[in-house]
């Protein structure tokens, strides 16, 4: 006969006040959005809308910085999710943009929750998820970055299910943002995980010939803008209150410029430390040991450790947190299980970042401080687990030799 658990009182707790506090928020934001539609829903989708007219009337798709406040900025080959938006005109391509962004979110946390294990606070988890700032501020105006926490959890999902190359193809998703495909394939070579690295090369490379259509000059447009954003950020004219990477954190607190080498170097320290910690998750044995630990730690370095990663890219951190939540019980330090609760407390705050903007500065530096705390918890449990074999291993020999003796 089976039972049911009874979902905890703060579980409870919890899921109730992600309603109520998301709730109010999203009723705020759509009355003012009312007192002027138009003008208020013209976001950043904006960008992709504009990509897809321009690339039927043979425009220029990529533009500066200098020519407009919101220019399109991912590779040609991302066009094709922009040129839709021609044919749906400007409220079917803000559905279309909040519906990409909200089911690919939805779709990204109920596939990691069920490769966790079974819990009766599940969902006080998923709500907690629904209802957090970044699930919220993404939707709204439009943003595709749902993409980049369900190429995590595809990629999670098909690996598990011994079909590697499938894997590759999910995770290949993250090159939209060129920043964040570039770290998933350093951690793939160093845990060797050949198959899905053929899927992630293979994808790639069909992205690439996908781009053809658009000509070279969409490229050339492309790195042109790459440039143009580097020049920006350098010259401290982007939005830095929107960013939640350490290094933005680091100069909003100390009101330096971006080019300050402390600024620099802070960026180079947080990027070795936080590095050298997901790959501890992603050796061959650590992968082995606990993929969604190394899926969820990944996450958070590309939080931690970019240069240029705004509030609704915060969905990565979220991947991160629920990871962290499902792989609890398996930590081998309680002390370091309970630092990381308070650190994911502290994330879920900060995932309302994009309403409220001082929360984003918090969001960096605690997810570079959570991936070296789970990075440690997991070295401890591979210690243990090594000692436990050689233990095992060795009363097996004491007993072979008793036995012959």
């Amino acid at each position: 006969m089976s039972t049911t658990t009874k979902e905890p009182r703060a579980a409870k707790l919890f899921r109730w006040l992600s309603i109520v506090v998301g709730g109010a928020l999203v009723v705020m934001l759509i009355n003012w959005i009312l007192g002027d539609p138009v003008e208020r829903v013209s976001t950043d989708w904006t960008a992709f809308d504009r990509a897809g007219d321009r690339v039927f009337t043979d425009e220029a798709v990529y533009r500066s910085y200098d020519e407009e406040r919101l220019p399109y900025l991912y590779p040609p080959f991302v066009l094709w999710l922009a040129l839709p938006l021609r044919f749906l005109g400007f409220w079917g391509s803000f559905a279309f943009s909040v519906t990409l962004t909200f089911l690919s979110s939805m779709w990204a946390y109920r596939t990691l929750l069920r490769m966790a294990p079974a819990s009766p606070v599940n969902r006080a988890v998923m709500t907690g998820l629904v209802f957090s700032g970044t699930t919220i501020s993404a939707t709204l105006i439009g943003q595709y970055s749902g993409l980049w926490a369900l190429s995590l959890a595809a990629g999670l999902y098909f690996w598990e299910r011994d079909r590697p190359e499938l894997a590759g193809v999910a995770l290949a998703l993250l090159a939209f943002k060129p920043n964040l495909g570039i770290a998933v394939l350093v951690v793939l070579v160093w845990s060797r995980s050949w198959p899905v690295l053929r899927g992630y090369v293979a994808a790639i490379a069909a992205m690439l010939v996908a781009s053809l259509p658009f000509g070279t000059s969409a490229w050339v447009g492309f790195f042109d803008n790459l440039s143009s954003t580097a020049d920006v950020q350098l010259r401290n004219l982007a939005n830095e209150e929107k960013m939640i990477t350490v290094q933005t954190a680091f100069q909003t607190l100390t009101e330096l410029p971006s080019r300050s080498p402390a600024v620099l170097a802070v960026f180079a320290a947080t990027a070795l430390l936080t590095g050298v910690a997901v790959l501890a998750l992603w050796t061959p044995r650590s992968l082995a040991d606990d993929r969604l630990r190394a899926v969820g730690g990944l996450a958070l370095f590309l939080v931690a450790a970019n240069p240029r990663l705004y509030f609704y890219d915060g969905t990565l951190m979220l991947v991160g947190l629920l990871a962290l939540w499902a792989t609890r019980e398996t930590w081998a330090s309680d002390r370091l299980r309970r630092i990381a609760t308070v650190l994911a407390a502290g994330l879920w705050v900060g995932s309302w970042g994009g309403i409220f903007l001082t929360l984003n500065v918090v969001v960096g530096p605690l997810a570079a401080v959570l991936v070296v705390v789970w990075a440690a918890d997991a070295r401890l449990g591979l210690k243990a687990t090594t000692g436990v074999r050689e233990a095992s291993a060795t009363a097996g020999t004491a007993d072979s030799l008793a036995a012959a003796a």
